[in-house]
């Protein structure tokens, strides 16, 4: 079953190390495809494909099967509301994708998108985007954020209790 997931966090708090270190040169290594959506002038070396460009990028999503997709919306040139991106969250496993978005700010993220992840890599956040994050989630350990260092994060796989990881 393919599964969705979010990285929010302040910038340096450690979401797209994370994500493009750990997570996407995991799936690499296991033969997996990795494509990532990144903003200009960014690099993934773990990507098998990469683009800046929304249109070719979605292009690219549709005509692939199975991969690991990943979504930088952090200074992106992409409205939170576009439908192309929004459906990466609503379609694509249907397509065996699982998608991966990464933003600074949950408000940056539709709100489908962030319904639709089943699991929520948290780093350091305001308090009010916590105490959403917490709301939204159901677990008030989320509200722990505000205070984690630089690299770590609370990992929440909706239904089951947070987890506080360290790097």
């Amino acid at each position: 079953m393919s599964f969705h997931g979010l990285f929010l966090g302040e910038t340096g708090s450690g979401k797209t190390y994370k994500a493009r270190n750990s997570l996407a040169a995991t799936f690499r290594k296991q033969g997996v495809g990795v494509l990532a959506f990144v903003p200009r002038g960014h690099s993934w070396t773990e990507a098998n494909w990469q683009s800046s460009d929304p249109d070719r990028f979605i292009r690219m999503v549709n005509a692939a099967r199975r991969c690991a997709v990943f979504v930088e919306f952090s200074d992106a040139k992409v409205s939170k509301f576009d439908d192309d991106f929004t459906e990466l969250a609503t379609w694509t496993r249907n397509l065996g994708h699982r998608c991966f978005f990464i933003a600074q700010r949950h408000t940056q993220v539709n709100p489908t998108i962030r319904d639709q992840c089943r699991f929520l890599w948290l780093f350091r956040v305001g308090f009010k985007t916590a105490d959403i994050l917490a709301e939204e989630y159901v677990d008030r350990s989320l509200t722990a954020a505000p205070n984690l260092p630089d690299y770590h994060y609370i990992l929440k796989k909706r239904g089951v209790p947070a987890t506080t990881h360290t790097p």
